[in-house]
């Protein structure tokens, strides 16, 4: 070969890589500018859903927490009956909901006159809840939230402004970021006033403005900032240093980013979350693309289209320009994928109490959520079994049809109380089910569940009797109710037995109140150390016990109250040493109603008082 006509060749695929190679450098430079442009905005919609949805779920929280109190039975009584007794339980209700939620700093009840009825404050440094005294109780007549929610229609929330706390008329130091929600109270269409809680919304916010991709900022419908990347330009409007996003980018025409739900330019972004605060603030969510972030994109850019270019250049093949747009799209593809996989996993990460373990129930994997639930490190549960959460309060059965039915390859759902490394205890509605891999072999388990530990406290704290921890009169009523369905519907025997202490009065009047407090805790760890598992106890009023006596005819019942009487007639009580007890038994009979059964046994003991005392009489 002529060695001229070999260079020349040589020249001209020379030529032809490199316009080659110039072509897909500037072509494939527009694909990944819109490519970053594409994967800017998309992040930017997946951190304003993200952080949407986790407002979303803490509005609803408060939402949830005022609905349980108005709806609570202990609120309810007080409503119905604002006696001191009834007074003071809806007191120590409103104290545990503030003890079981840090961000709650007051918690209020004000009557329809606008008068402070109940409060609950925490304390300053060491986060201790306390009730307010009677006397410093004010009137809230003319407050703005007090004449805002006494209008709004029952079931109905009312929300303020996200501001600052003020106290003394000066605002609180350190900032104390406040938000409060309140709800209207009614009784047989008449209003009663409102419940109203003082949220710290610090979290909340320092979580919304998390981001290591853009700057966040939290604005108003006028454009004063609430949160600002440079934190002495928050509360602008309170702290009165006219900071507003008209005057921060002032060539970006900001007002479009207020007017709209939803807006873009440039490396900016808006998103309207009033659909998640309801208080009328319009407030916006505005994201500017971080300079790293966005100089660490475009470098990353130039260096995959360098390197491109070069590949072509060198191979000097006509096609080239394809193989440069393919690397391109199957990067944009991966990018996108990867992204959202990561955020969704996350966000899942952070809120979701979910782990898997092995087939022998040693831990796999667990979330960041649930670690922080039970005070574990990642690092000490990894290898460890699933029942090291166990608190030993949920009974055995409830254990061996979990391990029935998801070994038999089904979902198992139900509730289990579980203690943290602390030993303190919590409750979770769970759903536990069986993981197979891509060959369908059983590989583990994966449980999913949610925190239900204050809808428990505030049931806890509705059927039981607070002085003797056993049902009172409320869960009595229900649990007569539901047994005389069982009785209508399977035809099964029900007795009740009636008891009280002889001459208690004498205890009360000779020693004291509170040696008739211990005389009653006694006795009840007495009953129900000596009655069936299937019977149901509880404190009926004053002195006087009620046993339920289920699948349980006359003498059964009668032959069980026998036992209980010789068993407290030989117990010798602390301080007043030994005392009798008197029973009144009565069994179902065909036409009974709760109210007749009742008077039967209340009748019979009756009886048994007249005739002696210490005494069982049945019929």
């Amino acid at each position: 070969m002529n060695s001229k006509i070999y260079l020349r060749f040589i020249i001209y695929f020379l030529l032809f890589g490199l316009v080659v190679s110039f072509a897909t450098f500037f072509i494939n430079s527009i694909v990944q500018s819109k490519n970053i442009t594409k994967e800017i905005r998309k992040n930017a919609q997946h951190f304003v859903e993200a952080q949407e949805n986790m407002s979303r779920l803490y509005i609803h929280h408060l939402e949830q927490d005022l609905y349980s109190i108005i709806n609570n039975p202990l609120f309810l009584d007080y409503i119905k009956d604002s006696s001191v007794e009834n007074l003071t339980l809806v007191q120590k209700l409103f104290l545990n909901v503030l003890m079981a939620n840090k961000a709650y700093f007051q918690l209020r009840f004000i009557n329809s006159q606008g008068k402070e009825v109940i409060r609950i404050e925490r304390q300053k440094g060491n986060n201790k809840a306390f009730i307010v005294d009677e006397k410093n109780l004010q009137d809230k007549s003319q407050r703005y939230y007090f004449k805002e929610t006494i209008k709004h229609e029952h079931g109905t929330y009312w929300y303020s402004k996200l501001d600052l706390n003020v106290e003394h008329e000066k605002i609180e130091e350190p900032y104390r970021p406040t938000m409060r929600i309140s709800i209207p109270v009614t009784f047989k269409n008449k209003s009663q006033g409102l419940v109203i809680i003082n949220v710290d919304m610090s979290d909340l916010l320092h979580l919304l403005q998390t981001s290591n991709e853009f700057y966040v900022y939290l604005v108003d419908k006028e454009g004063y900032f609430i949160l600002h990347p440079d934190n002495k330009k928050s509360w602008s409007r309170y702290l009165g240093t006219k900071y507003t996003l008209m005057n921060e980018f002032v060539n970006e025409t900001p007002k479009k980013f207020l007017q709209n739900e939803s807006y873009q330019r440039d490396n900016m972004y808006s998103f309207s979350l009033e659909k998640v605060f309801k208080n009328g603030e319009d407030i916006h969510l505005v994201l500017r693309t971080h300079d790293n972030y966005l100089a660490s994109l475009h470098e990353d850019s130039s260096k995959l289209t360098l390197y491109l270019a070069l590949l072509i250049f060198f191979i000097s093949v006509p096609t080239g320009i394809i193989i440069a747009f393919k690397p391109a799209k199957i990067q944009e593809a991966l990018h996108r994928t990867l992204n959202e996989n990561l955020k969704k996993t996350d966000i899942i990460d952070k809120y979701v109490l979910t782990f898997t373990t092995d087939t022998d129930g040693r831990f796999n994997t667990i979330s960041t959520a649930l670690c922080n639930l039970t005070g574990y490190e990642r690092s000490e549960l990894i290898g460890e079994k699933a029942s090291i959460f166990q608190s030993g309060n949920t009974s055995h059965e409830t254990y061996r049809k979990l391990w029935d039915t998801i070994s038999s390859g089904n979902a198992w759902h139900g509730e289990l109380q579980d203690k943290n490394k602390d030993g303190d205890l919590f409750w979770l509605e769970t759903t536990i089910l069986p993981l197979y891999d891509e060959h369908h072999i059983f590989t583990g388990y994966m449980s999913i569940s949610s925190d239900i530990t204050s809808k428990k406290l505030y049931q806890l704290i509705s059927e039981h009797d607070k002085l003797t921890n056993i049902y009172n009169r409320h869960k009595l009523d229900k649990t007569l109710e539901e047994e005389f369905q069982r009785v209508a519907r399977y035809n099964v025997e029900l007795s009740l037995i009636i008891l009280d202490i002889d001459h208690f009065k004498s205890v009360n009047d000779t020693y004291g109140h509170q040696v008739g407090d211990s005389v009653l805790i006694e006795l009840t760890k007495l009953l129900r150390t000596n009655i069936r598992n299937t019977d149901i106890i509880g404190r009926w009023g004053g002195e006087e016990f009620l046993i339920i006596c289920t699948n349980t005819n006359l003498k059964g019942a009668y032959d069980l109250a026998e036992h209980l009487r010789e068993k407290v007639a030989a117990y010798n009580f602390t301080t007043v040493g030994h005392k009798t007890s008197s029973f009144g038994v009565a069994a179902y009979s065909e036409g009974d109603t709760i109210e007749s059964l009742l008077k039967r046994a209340d009748d019979n003991l009756y009886k048994a008082k007249e005739s002696g005392r210490n005494k069982v009489v049945s019929t």
